[in-house]
């Protein structure tokens, strides 16, 4: 007979339960789309905001008047605090949305290993699709060639002007780490595994960018990383992969600082690339069976089973303990019926 405390101590062994797995509890789904929506925005506005103001230090420093058009905010000291500003606010709100959702931030947030093979797939594939990235931009420049806020155009001035080790940390880790742990981590994996969250996932990750060409050169990647995190269950893995794709891109534009940008891709090109890509889908597969096979199960956002919790393993000792004090009962028992029997037998 079930009494009033039973549902509540369900409650908390199944909050406990979430908890240790790094699941995102669906009840609490309102607060990640809160903080999904509210966390861009933030993100945007602060960035503008910090950006203008160390772009103001800047030009009073030199003695120069601030530009009203808002190319300050395209400048290196403006880019540089817009990304800083950025990537600390996602990586922020995705950490306060776990705490609130009562899970442990790390687990929540995917922040696991994987195998090895799952990282270097993930990084070969989404090289590979550099040169369907730049067709997109070149299909989106053809339709629409007056929508754009010049954004590509401005980084690759930029990454032409600076050295390297000034512009990975900016153009290549902090976006890498802040995009991932937001769009990946938290956005995806509250909503699930499926593809519904493979979608949202992908659609807001490249909208966040705002240029429409930027939106559409950055389309094939998301797609790839959330699916990559879908089926890895890491968001180690989409980190790696965004921060090795921005950093080639980085060193082939300073490299080669004279190539044409976003010219035509050579079909052949791009089969090849394709070819690529389809091997690494098929390893990053290889490499990751135990999440396949938790979402054929329809087992929702759940972790793959890595660890058995603290009351899981009290649960196995106590059937452990159990079994033998059942075993060892059945075995005195049988002992004595041999005794009792014996007499009878040798008379």
């Amino acid at each position: 007979m079930a009494d009033g405390h039973t549902p509540r101590s369900a409650g908390r062994s199944s909050a406990r339960a979430d908890a240790t797995a790094g699941r995102w509890p669906r009840v609490r789904l309102p607060i990640m789309i809160g903080f999904a929506i509210g966390g861009g925005l933030l993100a945007f506005i602060l960035s503008v905001v910090v950006a203008t103001v160390v772009a103001a230090v800047v030009a009073r420093a030199h003695g120069a008047p601030l530009q009203a058009d808002g190319k300050f905010l395209l400048t290196l000291p403006g880019i540089a605090a817009s990304l800083i500003t950025t990537a600390a606010v996602l990586i922020g709100a995705a950490a306060i949305a776990a705490r609130l959702s009562r899970t442990r931030v790390g687990p929540a947030l995917g922040l696991r290993g994987a195998p090895w093979l799952a990282f270097l797939a993930a990084g070969v594939g989404i090289v590979a699709l550099g040169p369907t990235a730049d067709l997109f931009v070149q299909g989106a420049t053809t339709l629409f060639p007056n929508d754009t806020h010049g954004t590509l155009a401005v980084l690759d001035g930029i990454g032409r002007r600076y050295p390297f080790w000034m512009l990975w940390p900016l153009l290549c880790l902090l976006p890498g780490m802040g995009e991932e742990i937001f769009f990946r981590g938290m956005v995806q994996r509250a909503i699930g595994r499926g593809a519904v969250a493979i979608w949202v996932s992908a659609l807001a990750f490249a909208t966040f960018h705002l240029d429409p060409r930027q939106i559409a050169g950055v389309l094939p990647l998301a797609f790839f990383l959330a699916w990559t995190a879908a089926r890895t269950g890491s968001t180690s893995v989409t980190i790696f992969a965004h921060v090795l794709n921005n950093t080639v891109a980085l060193a082939t534009l300073q490299l080669y600082p004279e190539a044409a940008q976003h010219e035509p891709v050579p079909w052949p090109a791009l089969v090849v690339s394709w070819a690529f890509v389809a091997g690494a889908v098929w390893l990053v597969a290889r490499a990751s069976p135990r999440v396949a096979r938790a979402e054929r199960g329809g087992q929702g956002t759940a972790d793959p089973p890595q660890h058995a919790s603290e009351g899981e393993l009290a649960d196995q000792l106590a059937g452990w303990v159990g079994l033998r004090r059942k075993l060892a009962r059945r075995a005195q028992d049988a002992d004595r019926d041999r005794e009792v029997e014996a007499p009878a037998v040798l008379g």
